[in-house]
């Protein structure tokens, strides 16, 4: 009975539907140029929830899957200080992928390819005072480039269980002085202005509390570029935030460090945290070089919210201040507050920086 109503219904399908249209959408499926992967998004599946290591869930059963398989990794790098007995560490760090509602669109220029231009310009920056036994500040430089960071900060959490689990690590963790990390550089959209996001106000004294001064006054050493015969002084705000162990997901990435009692800070043009989730799974935010050429006051080079030329001044601006602060530069005396210590033309220029971009914005960074 049910092969006679199946054949019923095949010849009934077959009266409606045009023999031809199948040869035509067989045709169609083999030569298009889609990529299956790519396509995920076009359809929803569902999927087991996904859980982290304390069974928070991340997922849900009727979010769209991804069908490449992604591997979470982190790159690690560092540069030696003096030889000293314990030397001091400082923590720099950028996530490196992207999320949004259109995988194959997700490019993430500025959150956070701008982050990671910065990172690997100031690894290529103090590289040169490592280099020399003379500038060799005491403090060991590590190089953190973490992936998930979309996903809840998830690389950076691995990273730091993975220290805390060996005996190596955790010596390392005890040494760190200062983690800094970096997200959301690359765009003028909310002024000229820098924000350094805190969980809690830093100590006199501080390593936290030095590095801030610096940051501000780099910020007026390296003014801000309006166009190319005019600068914008810039200023740069202390936001505290305290971190809310009730909620499943975290504001910065600092805070996977806060966690831990290391003292962190993120450094944005993003004003609040809100604006940064809205920045943060946009599918505007980046693509290839559009309208590139060569001038330093057209905007309209980039696709997305990164200013090349905004990105190369506030990682001088980082580079600034950093080294004034690992070089231990007395900022009560007048001269080291009014000549900048980090040259224009020594540090990252605007077509480096454009390059990096273009690279790291150039194919979607989806999780």
């Amino acid at each position: 009975m049910w092969s006679l109503v199946t054949s019923t219904i095949s010849v009934a399908v077959g009266n409606v539907i045009p023999h031809y249209l199948l040869f035509l959408l067989s045709t169609i499926l083999v030569l298009t140029p889609l990529d299956p992967a790519k396509a995920a998004q076009d359809f929803t599946v569902f999927r087991a929830q996904q859980y982290d290591y304390q069974g928070v869930n991340l997922g849900t059963r009727a979010s769209v899957m991804n069908c490449e398989s992604q591997a979470l990794s982190s790159r690690l790098g560092n540069l030696e200080g003096a030889q000293v007995p314990k030397p001091p560490v400082v923590v720099i760090c950028a996530y490196y992928d992207a999320m949004s509602a259109i995988p194959s669109l997700a490019y993430g220029s500025d959150a956070n390819g701008s982050g990671v231009v910065a990172l690997l310009e100031l690894a290529r920056i103090f590289s040169r005072f490592y280099a020399d036994a003379s500038t060799t500040p005491k403090y060991d430089l590590v190089f953190l480039l973490s992936g998930g960071g979309k996903f809840n900060f998830m690389g950076t959490k691995r990273w730091l269980d993975q220290k805390i689990e060996d005996t190596t690590g955790l010596a390392m963790l005890d040494a760190v002085t200062q983690v800094l990390c970096l997200e959301g550089i690359g765009t003028a959209r909310f002024g000229s202005d820098l924000h350094v996001h805190l969980s809690r106000p830093p100590k006199d004294g501080s390593f936290s509390q030095r590095l801030v001064n610096s940051l501000k006054l780099a910020a007026q050493l390296h003014p801000f570029p309006l166009n190319n015969t005019s600068t914008e002084s810039s200023s740069v705000h202390v936001v505290h935030k305290k971190i809310n162990l009730n909620q499943e997901l975290l504001g910065w990435e600092h805070e996977r460090f806060s966690i831990h009692r290391l003292p962190g800070m993120t450094l944005s043009s993003w004003p609040s945290v809100q604006v940064a989730n809205q920045w943060r799974q946009t599918s505007l935010d980046g693509g290839p070089l559009s309208h590139f050429t060569g001038s330093a006051s057209k905007s309209s080079r980039m696709r997305g919210a990164v200013d090349p030329v905004v990105l190369a001044r506030n990682t001088r601006v980082v580079a600034e201040a950093l080294a004034r602060v690992l070089l231990d530069l007395d900022m009560n005396e007048s001269a080291m507050n009014t000549s900048a210590l980090i040259a224009e033309e020594v540090s990252c220029a605007f077509r480096i920086v454009i390059l990096l971009v273009y690279f790291l914005s150039s194919t979607s960074l989806v999780i």
